[in-house]
Order: structure tokens, then C-alpha cells, then sequence
């Protein structure tokens, strides 16, 4: 029979902290020998499934390859070059600033929601005294109508405005 281990001794044999084998037991990646109690790990049979069913660290950073000079003046030019084409792209008005299209969206979105929230407090004393549903219905569709033309309108004219800015 194999000489066993515990814990603490696999974690220096492996070179690893005692946390990394408790986890290791608990996900499954290494096996405990059955029956073993406090010496519960093969080390030949626990490195052997270790090595099978553990996957690379993910946080170990990918080794850095230097550039020849040539490599990395022809990234310089398309570097370059793109920078050219971003820029002939804005002098014609292609590409608009996403910090002012998300603040006019903003606006929209909050117009929208303050004209309709504010809905209910102009249609209540309308309503009260309407019994059939299809008046009802009616003065809700016109209110609607109504408010949703006037944010359109005025969405129109803060559009313009903001883009501006």
C-alpha cells in the first residue's frame, strides 16, 4: 500500500496551501483513499488527478512576445490609420459623441415619463363621471394622443438643441 498523507502534508508535497487541497477534495479533483482516516490521500494517485482535472490559472497573465521592429511600426501605422479614418469620420459628420446622445436619451425618457405619469391627476375628474366604457376609452385614447404629440414635438426641438451642445 502506498505510504498516505493528510492534508497538510499532500499541500507541502504539491506545493500548495492546505486550502487549495481542501478544495481540491471537495470539487471533486482529487479522491480521498476509503477507509484511510486521517491519512486519506495517495499522493502518487492525488497528483496524477490533479494534473488530469485541473485546468491552467486562469488569472496567470499570457507571456508577453516583444515585437520585432518592423512588427511594431507596422501596428503603429494601422494604429495611425485608423485614428485618420475616426477622424475624417467626425469632420463629416458621420459619428456622433455617445455621451450626448445617452444625456438627450435620458431627457426623452424622463419627459416621456413625467407626461405620462402625470396622466392620471388631468383624467380623474374627467372620468368620474363616465359611466360607459367606451367614452372611457375614448378619453384615454385622446389624452394619450395628446400628450404623446406634444413629446414628440418637443422631443424634436430638445434633440436639436442638445445635439448642438
Amino acid at each position: 500500500m502506498p505510504q498516505l498523507m493528510n492534508m497538510s502534508e499532500y499541500a507541502r508535497h504539491r506545493g500548495v496551501s492546505p486550502r487549495a487541497v481542501r478544495k481540491a477534495l471537495q470539487l471533486g479533483r482529487i479522491d480521498r483513499v476509503p477507509g484511510s482516516g486521517r491519512r486519506c490521500i495517495d499522493p502518487e494517485s492525488a497528483d496524477r488527478q490533479w494534473d488530469e482535472r485541473t485546468g491552467p490559472r486562469r488569472d496567470d497573465p499570457e507571456p508577453i512576445r516583444q515585437l520585432s521592429y518592423m512588427e511594431a511600426k507596422a501596428r503603429r501605422e494601422t494604429a495611425l490609420a485608423q485614428m485618420a479614418e475616426i477622424d475624417l469620420a467626425k469632420a463629416r459628420g458621420e459619428t456622433a459623441d455617445a455621451r450626448k446622445i445617452r444625456a438627450v436619451a435620458m431627457t426623452v425618457g424622463r419627459m416621456t415619463r413625467d407626461a405620462l405619469l402625470g396622466l392620471p391627476y388631468k383624467l380623474a375628474p374627467e372620468l368620474v363621471g363616465l359611466d360607459d366604457a367606451s367614452e372611457i376609452e375614448g378619453s384615454l385614447t385622446r389624452a394619450l394622443r395628446s400628450a404623446l404629440d406634444d413629446l414628440s414635438s418637443m422631443a424634436a426641438n430638445d434633440i436639436s438643441r442638445a445635439m448642438e451642445w
